[in-house]
């Protein structure tokens, strides 16, 4: 087979798996799985790639679970933050509230207005072939992301690169090819498809990729974890859209005027109770709630173990 493996450079090279019409190929030298593609067809669908503000429960469980106990269990003062892949500002405009100096970076022209709306500063293009000045933050974050750059060596190179001596860099979401949904046959891949998503790692593979960058000259700790239940995002959406199929034919169901305004009043009566007190849009789940505090210690704690979460969670720090 033609290409070579992006993390150990080997050409023993077997078809894994076939999706959505792209191969799947495992390199025979380190185990690590990835979907061959051209660097400039990669670079035209992130380029592309829009965002939306549709609120996503389990997004925002993860990163509150991120800021408060992960980072803030090892990263005591307010620095300058660099959040790759920033997006649509979801984690980043944490950190703004919390007086970190933040920038962003995305390849997306789309994730620009999302800097302007939250308050940080924005660098639109290509991380790993920018300028930016070495050892400039004392905190890198990517959510999301690893799985979709082309070179993931030259990625992890340039992130301890702008990392400060000291500094913490936190790459999570990044999907588990060592998932118990992959192990039983049962993952449907959801939102972690070919040829948006080029980079299936596992926990080990990961390692793997890492201390091949470093071989123990640059990182004096390194930590990967799995986290999340299965599927949770495909069930989640799921259960969204059933919701919607039930509003919506609800809503149709109603043809008189009066039951309008009083379909009106309900709305204002659940939309209330919902967002809670000031305008909080978690309502019962307020992040100052028991109930919200535990739903994000059951979200990550459920993939804890045996390394059969849904996603990986890599921490690095630099020496």
């Amino acid at each position: 087979m033609n290409g070579s493996c992006p993390v150990c450079k080997s050409r023993r090279l077997r078809l894994e798996r076939e999706l959505n019409n792209c191969r799947l190929l495992k390199c025979l030298g380190c185990d690590f799985v990835f979907a061959p593609a051209a660097m400039d067809f990669l670079h035209e669908i992130n380029v592309g790639y829009k965002y939306n503000d549709e609120f996503s429960f389990i997004k925002d469980l993860w990163f509150d679970y991120l800021i408060k106990k992960q980072i803030g269990r090892v990263v005591n003062v307010r620095g300058k933050v660099l959040d790759i892949g920033c997006g649509d500002g979801r984690l980043l405009r944490r950190f703004v509230d919390m007086g970190w100096d933040c920038w962003g970076v995305d390849i997306s022209e789309n994730a620009a207005c999302y800097a302007k709306k939250y308050g940080y500063r924005f660098m639109n293009g290509d991380f790993e072939s920018m300028e930016i000045e070495a050892d400039s933050f004392d905190l890198v974050v990517s959510t999301s992301t690893l799985e979709h750059v082309y070179d993931p060596s030259s990625f992890i190179a340039k992130v301890l690169t702008v990392l400060k001596s000291g500094g913490y860099a936190f790459l999570a979401g990044i999907p588990n090819y060592a998932s118990i949904a992959v192990r039983t046959g049962t993952s449907k891949f959801y939102h972690n498809m070919p040829p948006a998503h080029v980079n299936y790692f596992t926990p080990r593979t990961l390692y793997n990729l890492v201390r091949r960058k470093c071989a123990g000259r640059v990182l004096d700790f390194l930590d990967i974890k799995t986290y999340g239940f299965p599927e949770a995002f495909y069930i989640s959406d799921r259960l969204k859209n059933l919701k919607n199929r039930l509003l919506e034919k609800k809503k149709r169901s109603r043809l008189s005027k009066g039951k309008n305004g009083e379909k009106k009043k309900r709305d204002v009566l659940l939309k209330s109770k919902f967002q809670g007190k000031g305008g909080d849009k978690y309502g019962k789940y307020s992040k100052y709630s028991m109930c919200y505090r535990a739903l994000i210690y059951l979200y990550f704690v459920s993939g804890v173990f045996f390394y059969a979460g849904d996603k990986i969670l890599l921490i690095m720090r630099k020496k």
